[in-house]
């Protein structure tokens, strides 16, 4: 994608004069990357705005910071810890979910078949089982037959 279309779009998100939504549909972009990009752009200027795949040169120092290297520009950034579930940098706040608000799964699980089909499977398992009772129970007089005869 036109690295110069993207920094106009957020460039007028920010002034104004485009909504996000449009922005969205532009950049073929979700509401959440339009968020990120404008917090950079809202932050730092154009100059750290950069989108993902951009080829660069990372460089760790002896100190632990982390460095790089983009068109010859030298830029100093921190790695994201293992723990932060987003970037505080570049994605708004994080709302957490309310818990008095839950989605409850199907009782009955198999939540793509609709109740006709599984009464119907329900059936034929029943009958599954029955059968396999029967024959246990017929083998095992077989066996007590056969048992009882052995002298």
């Amino acid at each position: 994608m036109n690295e110069t279309k993207k920094y106009l779009v957020i460039k007028a998100i920010d002034q104004g004069k485009k909504t996000k939504n449009r922005a969205c549909v532009e950049l073929n972009l979700s509401e959440r990357q339009i968020n990120r990009l404008l917090l950079a752009y809202q932050q730092e200027g154009k100059e750290v705005y950069f989108s993902r795949k951009t080829k660069a040169l990372v460089i760790k120092a002896f100190d632990g910071d982390i460095y790089l290297n983009i068109a010859d520009k030298i830029y100093h950034t921190k790695e994201l810890l293992v723990h932060e579930l987003y970037s505080k940098n570049f994605e708004p706040e994080q709302k957490k979910k309310d818990a008095s608000i839950s989605l409850h799964k199907p009782i009955r699980g198999n939540s793509h078949l609709s109740n006709n089909i599984f009464i119907k499977i329900k059936r034929i398992m029943k009958s599954l089982l029955g059968r396999s009772l029967i024959l246990l129970i017929y083998k095992y007089n077989l066996f007590l037959a056969k048992w009882e005869a052995f002298p």
